[in-house]
């Protein structure tokens, strides 16, 4: 029998942990084929708003939905390229405690936490370690069409019974093509599918997002039937003869779940591109696929790729999980906690606010495939929704100008403006001030307080001295309200008490987006609605935090997930 005894390295935790509980824990994953490319939401009701001890203060939350646009997006994984990631790894490692293996064969995976995977072979393989908790969670992988292997999790010497990592049978498909020569896309009615055979040279779209070489006969890509993800077919011709394409299809149960897969059967292989078409048009003369690609589906936490075992006491414990016996003799790990928090990456990019709503039309014409109702059935504890950015640029934009050019104005009180023209405002309206010249600082925002028809009007605060005495005045109660029927949707939908919290951009270029008044009314919105705000403008100002003045690069990623975990450690 072959030994190997891997000792990991512990990540410390900052805090305390007290009275520890999670959704979805105690559950084994399961073999399913569950490969349309929909997402499987948790059905736990989890355990909300637990304390954490420790001098923070800071309250843990266990299931913890992002939603917005390509900003909350990222590349489209879960967490890496993420400021959601930032999120995570503050309550993974420094809320919780959470160990990465220091041994195995690595598998860089982006979609799993950390963009790594560790596999371990061999019966009487032993991982071992010590987390200090009352539970011990871990994360792993199911590979399709691996026997895989019995587990055996030991703690303190007692044998905690064992679990199965043999992954999801593999199955044959098979798509009939009936060409008529005008046709390029075939619906294979799975996500989740590899081994194509068909005419001619092809293979699955793995390039980065915008980006397509179509030096092939056929390629993979992914498109959006009716709320689900599916693989189709793509011909660079449109056949004019009618044939069978086949194909295997099962899905790689990983700590993450999505419609992205591997190009091949193997855990190992790269991932398929986490984009896809998302308008799913069957293209035409001039052919150009990859226009208008996009992040098709929500990411989450998968429960099937998670166990936990409950203890008796708050103390060290020393873990032991031995490869018993079974197949492939093949385990695939991610991580180990002592507390496990579900997350989910609810950004699509080029979404708003309005399109979170399912009564809201999609791109493409087709029905809206990730909703508040993917939201709800996730159960999410703690929702932050991200947003402005393109509900103030796209069509139709929720700037809804009152005086769309330069206007001259005087100060007549401390609180008033005289225009040089007469303006018919309603309380809350925006006035921005100032003229920009590529500094947002020359830039000022006011409120209004009073409905005019005149040429006076009233702020809630002091005119600032400060900037130009020019002014453009704008309504964004339509974004306002997108907001608040959205987050009334997540809250109204579930059976326990939700903590909200939303967020605007970072500093902006006016000349490309006309974003000021939606921070402060953002914050107006939080305070009076019992919301955290988080202020990306704030936490940017004067600072690299982006390449595009829209997208946060790599700073600007983690400046957005510092302001969010400031704020949680203040709650």
């Amino acid at each position: 029998m072959r030994q190997f005894i891997f000792i990991f390295g512990l990540v410390l935790s900052m805090m305390a942990i007290q009275g520890c509980g999670g959704g979805g824990e105690g559950t084994t994953p399961t073999d399913r084929n569950d490969t349309d490319g929909g997402n499987n939401p948790d059905d736990e009701n989890p355990s909300i708003d637990e304390p954490i001890g420790g001098e923070s203060g800071a309250y843990k939350y266990n299931r913890i939905t992002i939603a917005g646009s390509s900003i909350t997006d990222g590349k489209g994984y879960l967490g890496e390229n993420s400021y959601l990631g930032e999120v995570e790894k503050y309550l993974r490692e420094e809320v919780a405690t959470t160990i990465i293996p220091t041994e195995g064969t690595l598998i860089n995976d982006p979609m799993s936490y950390k963009g790594a995977l560790y596999k371990f072979t061999g019966e009487g393989t032993e991982i071992r370690g010590t987390i200090k908790g009352d539970k011990i969670s871990i994360a792993f992988a199911k590979e399709r069409g691996n026997a895989g292997a019995t587990v055996e999790m030991i703690i303190d010497g007692v044998s905690k019974g064992t679990f199965s990592t043999k992954g999801e049978t593999v199955r044959n498909g098979s798509t009939y093509i009936e060409g008529d020569g005008t046709k390029h896309s075939f619906d294979l009615g799975h996500a989740h599918t590899f081994n194509h055979n068909a005419p001619g040279t092809g293979s699955i779209y793995d390039e980065a997002c915008g980006t397509f070489t179509f030096d092939r006969d056929w390629t993979i890509i992914r498109k959006i039937v009716g709320k689900k993800v599916h693989h189709f077919i793509v011909f660079k011709v449109a056949p004019d003869n009618n044939f069978n394409v086949t194909y295997d299809y099962a899905e790689n149960i990983k700590s993450v779940k999505s419609s992205v897969s591997n190009v091949e059967q193997s855990i190992e292989s790269s991932l398929e591109s986490p984009c896809g078409d998302k308008y799913n048009r069957d293209p035409m003369g001039s052919f150009d696929p990859m226009k208008g690609t996009g992040t098709l589906d929500f990411r989450q936490t998968d429960k099937r790729a998670v166990k936990t075992w409950e203890l008796d006491s708050y103390k060290d414990h020393n873990f032991t999980l031995r490869i018993k016996d079974g197949g492939s003799e093949e385990f695939i790990l991610n991580f180990i906690t002592n507390h496990m928090y579900y997350f989910q990456n609810a950004g699509i990019g080029g979404a708003r606010a309005q399109d979170l709503d399912p009564t809201t039309p999609s791109e493409g014409g087709h029905p809206n495939p990730r909703t508040t109702e993917q939201i709800i059935a996730f159960k999410p504890d703690l929702f932050i929704l991200e947003s402005s950015t393109n509900d103030a640029k796209f069509s139709p934009s929720t700037n809804e100008w009152i005086l769309s050019n330069a206007t001259d104005f005087t100060i007549s009180t401390s609180n008033q403006i005289r225009l040089a023209t007469s303006a018919n405002v309603r309380v809350g309206d925006v006035v921005v001030m100032g003229t920009y010249n590529g500094d947002i600082r020359n830039i000022a925002v006011g409120i209004v307080s009073q409905n005019s028809n005149s040429n006076i009007i009233t702020l809630t605060k002091d005119v600032p001295t400060n900037v130009d005495r020019k002014c453009v005045i704008k309504r964004i109660s339509k974004w306002e309200n997108n907001v608040k029927r959205v987050i009334s949707q997540v809250t109204g939908g579930i059976n326990h008490d939700v903590k909200v919290g939303i967020a605007t951009s970072g500093v902006p270029n006016l000349n490309e987006r006309r974003l000021m008044g939606y921070r402060e009314k953002g914050k107006i919105m939080a305070t009076e609605n019992s919301w955290m705000f988080f202020d990306f403008f704030e936490k940017t100002l004067g600072k690299p935090w982006s390449g595009d003045n829209t997208h946060p690069n790599t700073p600007g990623i983690k400046l957005f997930g510092e302001e969010i975990t400031d704020v949680l450690k203040d709650q």
